[in-house]
């Protein structure tokens, strides 16, 4: 069975990151690659996010920005807000 690829998704597809994640997992300068990968994904869009709480955990954990600390209810209400959104694809 072949390895599903970006390039195979044909839903919207979103994709959010904060700006000052330093796992070494999820850079977020990765979702520009996985953004033009996503070649057949209508609509598509990256959500950056910053700021926050200061961290209380490893890099890779969620008390830091990985895990969108302080901000996860903005970050949880843009997400909600993107799948409402009407989209045509």
């Amino acid at each position: 069975m072949k390895t599903p690829q970006p390039g195979d998704i044909r839903v919207p597809t979103l994709i959010v990151r904060d700006k000052d994640d330093q796992c070494k997992f999820s850079s977020p300068s990765e979702a520009d690659a996985i953004y033009q990968a996503l070649s057949h994904a209508s609509p598509k869009e990256i959500l950056t996010f910053e700021g926050g709480n200061p961290p209380k955990s490893d890099a890779c954990e969620a008390q830091v920005q990985h895990g969108y600390f302080g901000i996860e209810r903005d970050v949880v209400d843009a997400i909600i807000g993107w799948i409402r959104a009407p989209h045509q694809g």
